[in-house]
């Protein structure tokens, strides 16, 4: 069989393994209940390592790669999940494939997914309204249109519009950001999801820069600006988590905000500063919607801080290869891990972050060769 027919099946199974993974997104925010989902995670471990073992990389990658995988597995065995695992495979397996396809088709199956639910909520299938005392201001009315609960509503249409911005990112003019801020006010009308409104704002307004000043997005400013928010979710949690700290300052503020922090604390599962583990334990499932916590209580803060690296030296790369709408999703997502959690899950579609990283890994493989290299040079 040769090279071209073998790369060919290597990309369709790369395709069926991330449908895969986008179904299992759509279907988990529906009213349908999902079943044996673990089965369906190890079918995509192994339609991800087929596609690695029918791909060629050079010796520096199957040392990165080897590397990652021991890292995705040692959180395995110490707490039973394989998420790590899986998203490692992922981004492997993103090598040789023409990744502004992989984005599109992303996109279109969670985009028709999404419509698919609201459009059967409208006939009785799903969660169309719920009515209840949210915040404990009185009893409201609000939205989720077949997908759970109104926040996630919110959340989802920021998932799918992340995956858009990529996936066309060279066509973005600004009237479609236009038109996706009108969609974000009416959402926030029937969803009153605060937290959706932030982060979809933010996502278009940075957007909004990346297309009017180039300049700024490539100067030094902008990449200290940008290390430091990255880095920011650290200390934050470091802070909010202390239950001493909270109970003396940080409720005041809190409670004019989300009271998420608050509620994470009442829930009592793993979040808390003295409940951390390099790397987690089984049965851990912590329940907060605070992105950052959710991710340290579920997984440990070893992952955390190479979570916060790895987004770090993804900046610097993005920045480099003039890649600004990058930029700005990367750093929507780091916003989303102080108020929201809809990216920490088993679920990994959910978070672009990972085929984006596919994208430009073999590429920053290389370019620390090269710096390795040009070091070695100049002592000689």
């Amino acid at each position: 069989m040769n090279d071209n027919r073998l790369a060919k099946i290597a990309e369709y199974i790369f395709y069926i393994a991330l449908t895969i993974e986008v179904v299992l997104v759509v279907l988990e925010r529906s009213a349908y209940i999902i079943h044996f989902s673990g089965i369906w995670f190890r079918v995509t471990i192994l339609l991800f390592a087929i596609k690695i073992l029918l791909t060629k990389y050079t010796i520096r990658e199957y040392i990165a790669i080897g590397c990652f995988a021991i890292f995705g597995l040692i959180s395995y065995l110490c707490s039973g999940s394989n998420e790590i695992f899986r998203i490692i495979l992922m981004i492997a397996a993103c090598k040789g494939l023409n990744m502004e396809r992989v984005f599109k088709l992303a996109f279109f199956e969670l985009a028709t997914g999404f419509g698919i639910c609201i459009l059967l909520s409208f006939f009785g299938f799903g969660i169309f309204s719920v009515t209840a005392d949210f915040r404990g201001t009185g009893v409201t009315t609000r939205y989720s249109f077949g997908l759970g609960h109104p926040n996630t509503v919110h959340g989802m249409i920021w998932i799918a519009m992340m995956y858009f911005l990529y996936a066309f990112r060279e066509k973005i003019r600004i009237y479609h950001l236009a038109v996706m801020m009108i969609l974000n006010l009416g959402l926030f009308y029937f969803t009153n999801s605060r937290t959706g409104l932030i982060v979809i704002s933010f996502l278009l307004m940075g957007t909004l820069v990346a297309v009017l000043s180039p300049r700024f997005m490539e100067s030094k400013v902008a990449r200290i600006l940008s290390f430091v928010f990255a880095i920011l979710p650290i200390p934050y949690v470091i802070v909010i988590m202390n239950r001493k700290f909270y109970q003396e300052f940080v409720h005041l503020l809190d409670e004019y905000i989300t009271g998420r922090i608050r509620t994470t604390f009442i829930a009592g599962t793993y979040c808390e500063i003295a409940s951390w583990l390099p790397f987690s334990a089984y049965g851990r499932e912590p329940i907060s919607d605070i992105g950052i916590a959710k991710m340290i209580g579920w997984l440990g803060y070893i992952p955390a801080l190479v979570y916060t690296i790895v987004v770090c030296i993804m900046l610097k790369h993005l920045q480099k290869k003039s890649d600004y709408i990058g930029m700005v999703i990367l750093l929507t997502l780091t916003l989303s891990l102080f108020i929201e959690a809809h990216i920490v899950t088993i679920y990994i579609c959910t978070n672009v972050l990972y085929l984006i990283i596919g994208k430009y890994w073999p590429e920053i493989i290389k370019s620390g060769e090269e710096n390795v290299q040009e070091t070695e040079k100049r002592l000689v």
